[in-house]
Order: C-alpha cells, then sequence, then structure tokens
C-alpha cells in the first residue's frame, strides 16, 4: 500500500530541504516567517495524516493533502531573497502535490 509514492514523497522532503538549507541565506526571510511557519505547519500536518493512515493501514482515508495550502500574504519586497522564498514555496507546493499521489497499490 502506497510504497512507491510515499518513498517518493519522503525522499521530495529531505532532498529538498537539504539542498535549501544549503541555499537559503540566514535571516534573509525573516520578514515572512509567519508566513513560512503558516505554510509548514500545514505540509507537516499533512505528513502526520499520512502518517497516521500509514500505520492503521487504513486505504480508505482521504489523501493527506486534499485541498490547497493555505491563502497567505506573502512579501514582494525581499530583494535578491525573493528567489530564495519562491524556492521555498515550489518545494512546499510540490511536497502538497506528492501527499496528493497516495493511494493504495492496486
Amino acid at each position: 500500500m502506497y510504497k512507491r509514492q510515499t518513498l517518493v514523497a519522503g525522499h521530495h522532503a529531505v532532498r529538498g530541504a537539504e539542498a535549501l538549507i544549503k541555499s537559503c541565506p540566514s535571516g534573509g526571510l525573516l520578514p515572512c516567517v509567519n508566513e513560512l511557519t503558516v505554510s509548514t505547519a500545514d505540509v507537516a500536518g499533512r505528513y502526520e495524516h499520512a502518517a497516521l493512515t500509514l500505520l492503521l493501514e487504513d486505504a480508505t482515508t482521504a489523501p493527506a493533502s486534499a485541498g490547497a495550502g493555505p491563502e497567505l500574504s506573502w512579501p514582494d519586497n525581499l530583494g535578491r531573497d525573493l528567489y530564495h522564498l519562491a524556492d521555498l514555496r515550489v518545494w512546499l507546493d510540490g511536497l502538497r502535490d506528492d501527499l496528493t499521489r497516495l493511494a493504495p497499490a492496486t
């Protein structure tokens, strides 16, 4: 159940985090810490839901990331750090997307 999709979702979470940690400047995204906290908490909650579904082997539970992420007002005056923010947002949206693909093996 969920084998390949689960591995992909986990791989993207870990590898994406590793790459972003290396590329994001320290303190550059402080103006959007609240938005990032809300967005990452949303993704973390979806991963927790997926983990619980796998633990309980419950194929009837809805996918972990049904629905879009939270509506947030992101700053657009970060200069070059805006590129780092874009990378983070694309990564988080990709993780949500990975979780929508979790489905029982047929």
